[in-house]
């Protein structure tokens, strides 16, 4: 029955996944690819065809998590067919997930759109490049409130699988479901209060308490700072997050804990935070700069109970790879005060990085960047630069969000921490700046992997020179992003790292001589990446600028290596292009390269198949058209069928022009099948013709139990005398009562008779009537022998069986529309069309006598039902089945029990007697001893 269901499914349009009735996925949401715009508008328009014609009657609503604000693309193209094209933000605050609110407008929306009345329509979700985290998460949570699937682990995994594993880890440096599987909970537990969705409930974060430290750079232990996103609790009319806290970067507020020397670590933040919530734990490295995520949790404050937040390692957002790192007690504490607790409030003051704490002057933003812009070659030696967020304290400024003014918030005093050493010397500089948001990348010729970037906080900035590009840094955190939303001197920025630049490359001059070709630059560039994964580390600090001028002063003397071999012992090697037009010599007798139009994947699989095939492609399709089930089996042929050629295949190759022997075995197998129309069908007619005999035998067998039960259960004389005694046993205990003259009884009192117990309690009912019966030497102790159908009967399903003769039906009518279309085909179809004719002759009439066998144990199965008083629809044939084999099976045990219970007595009467023999015996031997 499941072959025949498969078999003719109807399949939804192509590049769509059903994931429930009338809700699907475009399945270009699985790759991380991007389409160019007239093939995305291809693609697009492909897809809306088949739609109207699967539904013409419906209406269509696609939701599409975009990246940015601009107008998505997938909008302008189906606002061409009248579709509405609802978008939602792809991520909160680099986070896969929506605010509360957002999240409730999206479930309401669907549940509305799939649910009214008198109408079909259909939803399809969307997502833009690095959107599926998220939307995977949106379609769990609709799954979850039409509690169409239960448990929310469950149905996010099960959503994530309709995607390649690797996607995810792809598109999200951290592992998002933990925080993921919270909202979901949220959205289970909607039920449980009125108020939905909840309130944004004020609070003060007051801070944040680490338990059993995981381990970075190597070390028992961790340097963390605080980032906290969210709402800004003054501003209710503006609903975008900002940043409400991030711990300054500087000496004095950062400390390295080690686990011995730390149980737990308490970090103050002390910010108002109300609604969604994102809490960052970062690593910062020794030198200040380079940062490692720790973990990321989002949350929402409704959901606060007791004014504590307890997260475990597995309900936290953590780095793939990065498990090991973290004890398994590990855990963190956030503890929330009352939103009507006093914070003070402090004005804006700079930060300095030293220890002196009495040099405090008041400064604004504006007078910051004016004198960063003139000093600024003056600190670090013209390299580092304080961050926006480590140079500014902002807690609860009274100053008025309508002038426009950026807004730092920090701590108003120094973390609180424990009294634990920590490790601030040796601090390293690497050229590695701080990741930058929304900075515009200027076009780049030379790139490491020729890949964008998916992490929407990090981008690559390229040197504004023609010649020369800097290579993109590696971020460690990869989710790390400046305490500041935005950070404007890009120029800056591209001086820094041009500078560092001309400084390798003077020393990288100093090396290697005087070089006087460009072409001898380039290949001692090379050096920067030897091998792939093999860098040369930049140090950026006033000691390079001040070794660099030394080694200048001692170019003058004559270089101690020889050029020409370091050049060959070192550089990179490239491997030269080969010459198209002939420069390079073919082997004599070489095989010409194969011509490749399939996916190499695809290929590479329809390949693997052809393999199992052994014989020509001409002769595999002959064998098709004939139907011949002795050259291909079953499993061959659901092969071929699974590797047809799309449409978008076909098309390829009919599109090319080239000389078509040249093309892959892939590609040959394609071509032959296109030969002839309908190629699939045709195959799949011819699946149906090799399954169709055990089929229909199978169905048979299981018709001819059904019958053969209800009869033997009808026809059994033993049966109904153990039914009349059962009755008589009824009505005696039950004497005197209102029930104490019944004239039958229920079919399910059967299973009673085990339950009620005699007044000692080691006797049942069901004992006692098997005692009778066996005390009488009856033979209806063996009444089961009559019914030798009723078990492998109360296995079968009615609604399967009716589910397949449906699909028999279904079938036959299929082949005769695939007979009727192939009467156009012409000579090719000619022998397939004869073989076909004569196949349906035969299954028609096959058809007909099962058609008719089920009819009539359908009404068995019924006057079954009515047989023992009941009501087939309260009481269908599998439930009298059922019924009657565990009554069977009882009655068996309990005859069991009596059988060994008899014996065991029989035994102790045996050794009683015996006991009592001796006895007699010793007391007979006494008077003889006596004299």
């Amino acid at each position: 029955m499941a072959l025949f269901r498969r078999f003719f499914y109807k399949k939804p349009p192509d590049h769509l996944l059903e994931i429930s009735e009338r809700l699907y996925v475009f399945d270009c949401c699985f790759s991380s690819d991007v389409m160019g715009e007239d093939e995305y508008k291809l693609y697009l328009g492909g897809i809306v065809a088949q739609l109207q014609d699967h539904f013409p009657d419906a209406s269509f609503m696609v939701f599409n998590f975009r990246e940015g604000e601009q107008r998505s693309q997938i909008s302008d193209v189906l606002s061409q067919y009248d579709m509405t094209v609802m978008d939602y933000p792809r991520q909160y605050e680099t986070c896969p997930l929506l605010p509360l609110e957002m999240i409730h407008h999206f479930l309401k929306s669907s549940e509305s759109w799939l649910s009214l009345e008198g109408q079909q329509n259909v939803l399809l979700m969307h997502c833009e490049k690095g959107g599926w985290p998220v939307l995977a998460f949106m379609l769990s949570g609709l799954l979850l409130y039409r509690k169409q699937y239960q448990g929310e682990q469950k149905t996010l995994e099960m959503v994530h699988k309709q995607a390649p594993k690797e996607l995810l880890h792809i598109l999200s440096p951290l592992n998002p479901q933990p925080s993921q599987l919270r909202y979901l909970q949220y959205i289970s537990r909607r039920n449980l209060t009125s108020d939905w969705p909840p309130s944004d409930t004020p609070l003060l974060l007051d801070c944040l308490i680490l338990r059993d430290l995981p381990h970075f750079e190597g070390l028992k232990g961790c340097r963390p700072i605080i980032r906290v996103y969210g709402q800004d609790p003054k501003s209710k009319a503006n609903r975008s997050s900002v940043v409400l806290f991030s711990t300054p970067k500087t000496n004095k507020h950062t400390r390295l804990y080690q686990q011995e020397e730390c149980i737990l670590v308490k970090l103050d933040i002390q910010c108002r935070v109300q609604g969604d919530v994102v809490l960052e734990c970062i690593h910062l490295h020794d030198d200040l700069v380079r940062e490692e995520m720790v973990f990321r949790i989002m949350f929402h404050t409704a959901f606060v109970r007791g004014n504590i937040l307890i997260v475990e390692r597995e309900e936290m957002d953590i780095l793939w790879d990065a498990k090991d790192q973290f004890p398994k007690e590990f855990k963190a504490e956030v503890l929330f005060s009352g939103a009507d607790t006093v914070v003070p409030a402090i004005a804006t003051a700079p930060v300095s990085d030293d220890d002196d704490e009495n040099d405090f002057d008041m400064a604004s933003p504006e007078e910051f960047y004016e004198v960063e812009e003139i000093f600024s070659d003056a600190i670090d030696g013209h390299d580092l630069k304080r961050e926006d967020s480590d140079s500014f304290v902002v807690v609860d400024s009274a100053s008025d969000d309508s002038e426009g003014k950026e807004v730092w918030k920090g701590d108003v005093e120094p973390n609180a921490f424990l009294d634990c050493a920590s490790d601030d010397s040796n601090h390293k500089h690497e050229a590695s700046a701080d990741p930058v948001k929304d900075i515009t990348v200027d076009d780049v010729q030379y790139r490491s992997d020729g890949k964008a970037d998916t992490n929407d906080s990090v981008k690559d900035i390229g040197i504004d020179d023609n010649k020369t590009k800097a290579a993109p840094r590696k971020v460690v955190g990869a989710n790390a992003k400046p305490a500041g939303d935005s950070v404007k001197p890009k120029s800056k920025q591209q001086e820094t790292q041009g500078g560092v630049m001309l400084e390798w490359l003077s020393l990288m001059q100093f090396l290697g001589g005087f070089l006087q070709t460009r072409a001898r630059i380039k290949t001692l560039c090379m050096w920067r990446t030897l091998r792939r994964g093999q860098t040369v580390l930049l140090l950026r600090s006033p000691l390079l600028s001040r070794m660099v001028k030394e080694l200048h002063r001692l170019m003058a003397c004559a270089p101690e290596f020889d050029v020409s071999e370091i050049e060959t012992l070192f550089s990179a090697i490239v491997p030269k292009p080969v010459d198209k037009a002939g420069g390079r010599r073919k082997s004599v007798g070489a095989k010409p390269e194969k011509i490749q139009l399939i996916d190499l994947r695809r290929a590479n699989n329809t390949e693997i198949m052809l393999t199992k095939v052994k014989m020509p492609l001409p002769d595999m399709m002959a064998a098709v058209l004939a139907m011949d089930d002795t050259v291909l089996d079953i499993d061959q042929i659901e092969n071929l069928i699974k590797f047809c050629p799309t449409k978008e295949e076909m098309e390829l190759l009919k599109n090319y022009t080239g000389d078509k022997a040249t093309l892959g075995k892939c590609e040959q197998y394609f071509l032959e099948l296109m030969k002839v129309p309908r190629v699939e069908s045709k195959m799949r007619v011819f699946s149906f013709k090799i399954q169709f005999g055990t089929q229909i035998k199978e169905f048979k067998k299981s018709l001819n139990a059904v019958n053969s039960a209800c009869d033997e259960v009808r026809t059994s004389q033993k049966l109904k005398e153990i039914m009349k005694k059962i009755l008589y046993l009824g009505n005696t205990l039950n004497q005197g009562t209102a029930r104490g003259a019944a004239v039958g009884f229920k079919l399910d009192s059967l299973l009673k008779l085990s339950d009620t117990r005699a007044a000692n309690s080691k006797m049942t009912l069901m004992h006692y009537l098997c005692k009778v019966l066996a005390s009488k030497g009856s033979d209806l102790l063996d009444f089961h022998k009559d019914l030798g159908s009723l078990e492998s009967a109360s296995k079968i399903q009615l609604k399967s069986l009716a589910e397949e003769m449906q699909a028999i039906i279904k079938g036959l009518e299929k082949l005769n529309q695939e007979l009727t279309a192939s009467e156009s085909d012409g000579p090719v179809s000619e022998v397939f069309r004869k073989t076909l004719k004569d196949f349906i002759s035969v299954a028609t009439t096959e058809v007909a006598t099962v058609s008719s066998l089920y009819s009539v144990v359908g009404n068995n199965a019924d006057a079954l039902a009515y047989y023992f008083g009941e009501d087939p629809k309260r009481c269908p044939f599998e439930q009298v089945t059922a019924t009657l084999l565990n009554f069977i099976r009882l009655f068996k045990k309990a005859h069991e029990e009596n059988i060994k219970q008899e014996e065991l007595e029989k035994k102790k009467a045996a050794k009683e007697a015996e006991m009592e023999k001796a006895k007699g015996v010793s007391l007979t031997k006494k008077p003889v001893d006596d004299s």
